[in-house]
Parts: C-alpha cells; sequence; structure tokens
C-alpha cells in the first residue's frame, strides 16, 4: 500500500493521514474493521429489522443467507479479504480486527437470530455455535472457497445452494428431526 497513493484519494496530506494514524498497519487495521461492517450491514439490518416478520424458519433462513450471502461476496470487502491473508503474516492484528468485525460480530447476530427461530418455529438446536457453523457451511462457504479464485458461484448457483442449504439445515434442527427423535 503506498500512503501517497491514500494521501492523493483522500484529498489529504500524507502528514494528516500521519495525525490520524500512528503507521500504515494502524490506517490498514481501521480499514480492516469498518469494511465487514458496512459489508455485512444489510445483513445486520435484516436481522434487526425484517427477521422476526418471516412465515416461517425456511422463509427466515433464506432471506438471511441471501443477505449473508450478498456482504460476504461484496466486491470491496473480497478485495479486503485477499490483501488481509497476503498481509496476516507480517501483520497479525489484521487477521484479528477482520475476524472480530466479521465473522465473530456476525456469529453472535445470527446465533441470537436462530434462537429466535427456536422459540418461534419450534426448531431444535441444541449447540447454536455448531448451527452457525453448519450454516455458513452450507449457504456462505463456497463462495469464499472458490470466489478467491474468481469462481465463485452465480446467482442462480447462489440460489439453489440457499434452497438446498437452508432444506439441509431445517433437515437437522427443524421440527421434524424433533420427531424422529421421539419415534
Amino acid at each position: 500500500m503506498n500512503l501517497e497513493r491514500v494521501a492523493e484519494v483522500a484529498g489529504v496530506s500524507k502528514v494528516t493521514i500521519y495525525n490520524h494514524f500512528q503507521s500504515k498497519n494502524a490506517l490498514l487495521v481501521e480499514v480492516v474493521r469498518a469494511e465487514p461492517l458496512r459489508a455485512h450491514g444489510d445483513t445486520e439490518r435484516f436481522l434487526a429489522s425484517n427477521f422476526g416478520s418471516a412465515n416461517n424458519a425456511r422463509d427466515a433462513l433464506e432471506r438471511l443467507a441471501d443477505a449473508w450471502v450478498k456482504g460476504l461476496t461484496s466486491p470491496r470487502l473480497t478485495q479486503l479479504r485477499s490483501i488481509v491473508v497476503g498481509q496476516v503474516q507480517r501483520v497479525p492484528e489484521l487477521g484479528e480486527a477482520g475476524m472480530d468485525f466479521g465473522p465473530r460480530r456476525l456469529h453472535k447476530n445470527i446465533g441470537d437470530a436462530l434462537q429466535e427461530l427456536q422459540v418461534r418455529f419450534g426448531l431444535s438446536i441444541p449447540d447454536i455455535d455448531i448451527a452457525v457453523l453448519q450454516l455458513a457451511g452450507l449457504v456462505v462457504s463456497p463462495h469464499v472457497m472458490y470466489g478467491v479464485f474468481h469462481g465463485e458461484p452465480d446467482k442462480a448457483m447462489t440460489k439453489r445452494l440457499i434452497k438446498s442449504g437452508v432444506e439441509l439445515f431445517l433437515a437437522r434442527y427443524g421440527q421434524s428431526s424433533k420427531r424422529r427423535s421421539l419415534d
């Protein structure tokens, strides 16, 4: 990262940047904190306002997964992820900032939403943390794994992944899993 270029794009002097950030690494850490918040804003807004209006668990989970994938695959976040992966060995605090303001924050919010689904729709989720990771594996992981190589699923495949991923998730944690365990 060239600090002269950053100053030019920001329309400020390099001195101004150093007045706000102690180092180039501190600036990069701040970007790593801010971008996941921006990228996952729609997901968090959905969880805060629209999640409760879903008529059933399938609809809620599909809408959640759609917002989650859109945030995760935003071009700026995808580019930032590549930068972090390339710099994390040299600047370990980038990884921590990325985790704290991305996956850890979203994991907690999605976990809270899954607990709400348990109450509203009678899901049976004994381990919320595992369930969040499993849902991520079903609907989000393909975008990260293949997206790194610019081969992420297209819109049609994304819809199929979300529908089938939610179906698998509900087969494990839905009301029918309670009935099966009682038989």
